[in-house]
């Protein structure tokens, strides 16, 4: 496994070819104040090493959205945003209100809609 994919460590993984990916992860990573979340693009790693951290790495998952990885648990999209942002400095506090029933559908929703636009 490559040095940089430390299981121990929330590795989130985006696009580094995308450039709404690549804006997301920067603003994110301006914010986090977790120095065991790291932002990755998925672009820089070999898929046999995304694989040995977690199975469900594969090229076409990534591709599709954001992935977040921690101790062989992979979130995946609205999920994996939502579990960092309780490591931002403003963001924190919204936590609660993505933890309502029907808003991990609408954060879906969202996410899906991002994925279309970024695909366009």
């Amino acid at each position: 496994m490559s040095r940089n994919l430390n299981p121990n460590h929330y590795n989130f993984f985006y696009d580094g070819e995308c450039r709404f990916c690549k804006s997301l992860a920067f603003h994110l990573k301006k914010m986090n104040l977790n120095t065991n979340l790291v932002f990755l693009s998925f672009r820089n790693f070999h898929e046999n090493d995304l694989l040995a951290l977690h199975p469900g790495l594969t090229e076409d998952v990534l591709e599709s959205e954001v992935q977040l990885v921690y101790k062989n648990t992979r979130y995946p999209g609205f999920f994996a945003v939502r579990k960092i942002l309780f490591f931002m400095k403003v963001y924190r506090f919204i936590i609660p209100i993505l933890y309502i029933p029907l808003v991990p559908f609408l954060g879906m929703l969202v996410m899906y809609l991002l994925k279309r636009y970024r695909n366009l």
